[in-house]
Protein backbone atom coordinates (compact mmCIF):
# COMPACT_ATOMS: atom_id res chain seq x y z
CA UNK A 1 0.00 0.00 0.00
CA UNK A 2 2.77 2.44 0.93
CA UNK A 3 4.60 1.73 -2.34
CA UNK A 4 1.38 2.50 -4.23
CA UNK A 5 1.06 5.88 -2.49
CA UNK A 6 -1.79 4.89 -0.18
CA UNK A 7 -1.51 6.83 3.08
CA UNK A 8 -4.33 5.26 5.04
CA UNK A 9 -6.71 2.33 5.22
CA UNK A 10 -9.83 1.45 7.16
CA UNK A 11 -10.53 -2.00 8.54
CA UNK A 12 -14.23 -2.81 8.49
CA UNK A 13 -15.34 -5.82 10.48
CA UNK A 14 -18.46 -7.10 8.80
CA UNK A 15 -19.72 -9.97 10.90
CA UNK A 16 -22.21 -12.16 9.04
CA UNK A 17 -24.53 -14.10 11.31
CA UNK A 18 -23.62 -17.48 9.84
CA UNK A 19 -19.81 -17.46 10.11
CA UNK A 20 -16.98 -15.15 11.21
CA UNK A 21 -14.45 -16.50 8.75
CA UNK A 22 -11.08 -18.08 9.49
CA UNK A 23 -10.48 -15.91 12.58
CA UNK A 24 -13.51 -15.33 14.85
CA UNK A 25 -14.13 -11.65 15.50
CA UNK A 26 -12.96 -10.40 18.92
CA UNK A 27 -11.02 -13.62 19.55
CA UNK A 28 -7.43 -13.45 20.86
CA UNK A 29 -6.13 -14.23 17.36
CA UNK A 30 -8.31 -11.44 15.89
CA UNK A 31 -6.96 -8.90 18.41
CA UNK A 32 -3.40 -9.98 17.61
CA UNK A 33 -4.05 -9.41 13.90
CA UNK A 34 -5.58 -5.98 14.54
CA UNK A 35 -2.63 -4.87 16.69
CA UNK A 36 -0.20 -6.17 14.07
CA UNK A 37 -2.00 -4.29 11.27
CA UNK A 38 -1.91 -0.99 13.20
CA UNK A 39 1.73 -1.42 14.24
CA UNK A 40 2.82 -2.41 10.74
CA UNK A 41 0.93 0.55 9.28
CA UNK A 42 2.69 2.88 11.71
CA UNK A 43 6.06 1.34 10.86
CA UNK A 44 5.67 1.95 7.11
CA UNK A 45 3.76 5.24 7.35
CA UNK A 46 0.23 4.09 6.51
CA UNK A 47 -2.50 5.25 8.90
CA UNK A 48 -4.76 2.35 9.87
CA UNK A 49 -8.24 3.03 11.20
CA UNK A 50 -11.22 0.91 12.14
CA UNK A 51 -14.90 1.68 11.54
CA UNK A 52 -17.84 0.09 13.27
CA UNK A 53 -19.71 -2.23 11.02
CA UNK A 54 -22.17 -3.44 10.02
CA UNK A 55 -23.55 -0.01 10.34
CA UNK A 56 -24.97 2.68 8.16
CA UNK A 57 -21.69 3.63 6.58
CA UNK A 58 -19.60 1.40 4.32
CA UNK A 59 -21.86 -1.64 4.75
CA UNK A 60 -25.18 0.22 4.44
CA UNK A 61 -27.31 0.40 1.36
CA UNK A 62 -29.71 2.59 -0.60
CA UNK A 63 -32.46 1.92 1.94
CA UNK A 64 -30.57 4.00 4.52
CA UNK A 65 -31.83 7.59 4.42
CA UNK A 66 -29.28 10.43 4.89
CA UNK A 67 -30.70 11.35 8.30
CA UNK A 68 -30.01 7.77 9.46
CA UNK A 69 -26.40 7.53 8.28
CA UNK A 70 -23.27 7.75 10.34
CA UNK A 71 -21.85 11.26 10.48
CA UNK A 72 -18.71 13.15 11.24
CA UNK A 73 -18.28 16.61 12.69
CA UNK A 74 -16.81 19.38 10.60
CA UNK A 75 -16.83 23.12 10.87
CA UNK A 76 -16.67 26.43 9.13
CA UNK A 77 -15.39 29.63 10.59
CA UNK A 78 -16.85 33.10 10.28
CA UNK A 79 -15.14 36.07 11.84
CA UNK A 80 -17.24 39.06 12.81
CA UNK A 81 -16.83 42.26 14.79
CA UNK A 82 -18.48 42.09 18.19
CA UNK A 83 -20.47 44.54 20.23
CA UNK A 84 -23.78 44.35 18.41
CA UNK A 85 -26.50 41.90 17.41
CA UNK A 86 -26.13 40.62 13.85
CA UNK A 87 -28.11 38.36 11.56
CA UNK A 88 -25.90 36.43 9.12
CA UNK A 89 -26.16 33.20 7.18
CA UNK A 90 -23.29 30.90 8.19
CA UNK A 91 -21.33 29.02 5.53
CA UNK A 92 -22.07 25.31 5.21
CA UNK A 93 -18.84 23.26 5.38
CA UNK A 94 -20.24 20.57 3.08
CA UNK A 95 -23.24 20.15 0.77
CA UNK A 96 -25.08 17.58 2.90
CA UNK A 97 -24.74 19.38 6.19
CA UNK A 98 -26.84 19.38 9.33
CA UNK A 99 -26.22 21.98 12.04
CA UNK A 100 -25.36 20.69 15.47
CA UNK A 101 -23.94 23.71 17.29
CA UNK A 102 -22.80 27.25 16.75
CA UNK A 103 -19.89 28.10 18.98
CA UNK A 104 -18.89 31.73 19.41
CA UNK A 105 -15.88 33.00 21.29
CA UNK A 106 -13.69 36.08 21.21
CA UNK A 107 -10.61 35.78 19.07
CA UNK A 108 -7.23 36.77 20.36
CA UNK A 109 -5.01 39.35 18.68
CA UNK A 110 -2.28 36.82 17.83
CA UNK A 111 -4.72 34.95 15.54
CA UNK A 112 -4.34 37.78 13.06
CA UNK A 113 -0.61 37.06 12.72
CA UNK A 114 0.19 34.12 10.48
CA UNK A 115 2.69 33.20 7.84
CA UNK A 116 1.44 33.56 4.27
CA UNK A 117 2.79 33.89 0.75
CA UNK A 118 2.39 37.66 1.16
CA UNK A 119 4.80 38.01 4.10
CA UNK A 120 7.03 34.92 4.02
CA UNK A 121 9.48 33.19 1.70
CA UNK A 122 10.20 29.48 2.05
CA UNK A 123 13.64 28.00 1.44
CA UNK A 124 14.20 24.25 1.37
CA UNK A 125 17.37 22.18 1.30
CA UNK A 126 17.40 20.28 -0.94
CA UNK A 127 15.40 22.69 -3.08
CA UNK A 128 11.87 21.80 -4.12
CA UNK A 129 9.44 23.36 -6.58
CA UNK A 130 6.46 25.26 -5.20
CA UNK A 131 7.88 25.60 -1.69
CA UNK A 132 5.67 28.60 -0.99
CA UNK A 133 2.65 26.30 -1.36
CA UNK A 134 3.49 25.24 2.20
CA UNK A 135 2.03 28.54 3.47
CA UNK A 136 -0.49 29.52 0.79
CA UNK A 137 -3.42 28.51 3.06
CA UNK A 138 -4.84 26.36 0.23
CA UNK A 139 -5.02 22.63 1.00
CA UNK A 140 -5.50 21.81 -2.70
CA UNK A 141 -1.99 22.99 -3.67
CA UNK A 142 1.06 20.86 -3.08
CA UNK A 143 4.71 21.24 -2.23
CA UNK A 144 6.30 18.01 -3.42
CA UNK A 145 9.10 16.49 -1.38
CA UNK A 146 10.97 13.72 -3.15
CA UNK A 147 10.83 10.30 -1.54
CA UNK A 148 14.51 9.62 -2.26
CA UNK A 149 15.56 12.25 0.29
CA UNK A 150 14.97 11.42 3.92
CA UNK A 151 16.00 14.77 5.39
CA UNK A 152 14.80 18.23 4.42
CA UNK A 153 15.46 21.59 5.98
CA UNK A 154 12.65 24.10 5.64
CA UNK A 155 13.41 27.74 6.52
CA UNK A 156 10.76 30.43 6.87
CA UNK A 157 11.88 34.02 6.18
CA UNK A 158 9.14 36.46 7.18
CA UNK A 159 8.86 40.22 7.48
CA UNK A 160 6.51 39.59 10.45
CA UNK A 161 7.47 38.42 13.91
CA UNK A 162 5.40 35.37 14.71
CA UNK A 163 5.20 33.56 18.03
CA UNK A 164 4.08 30.20 16.71
CA UNK A 165 2.28 27.82 19.05
CA UNK A 166 1.83 25.17 16.39
CA UNK A 167 2.73 24.20 12.85
CA UNK A 168 0.36 22.03 10.85
CA UNK A 169 1.57 20.28 7.71
CA UNK A 170 -1.01 18.38 5.71
CA UNK A 171 0.54 15.29 4.19
CA UNK A 172 -1.11 13.59 1.21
Amino acid sequence: MKAAGIGGALIGNINPKEKDGKVPMLSEAWWNLMVHAVNEGKRVGVDIGVFNCPGWSQSGGPWIKPEMTMRYLTYSETQISGGENINIKLEKPTKNFQDTYVLAFPSISSEKNFLSSDNTVISTKPSIKSGNNIIDRDTTTLASFFTGNQDYQVDFFSDKNINAQSLKIIHN
